[in-house]
């Protein structure tokens, strides 16, 4: 799996809305208990 190459803070509102969107599309199909995508 690709690391992403960059911060959070270099983000603008779209980009942080549309990974955000891909992390939780990809948690719901992963679905494996050990794995954490997000940290809120």
């Amino acid at each position: 799996m690709q690391q992403l190459s960059f911060l959070p803070g270099e983000m603008t509102p779209g980009e942080r809305s549309l990974i955000q969107r891909a992390l939780k599309t990809l948690d719901r199909h992963l679905h494996e208990p050990g794995v954490a995508f997000t940290s809120t």
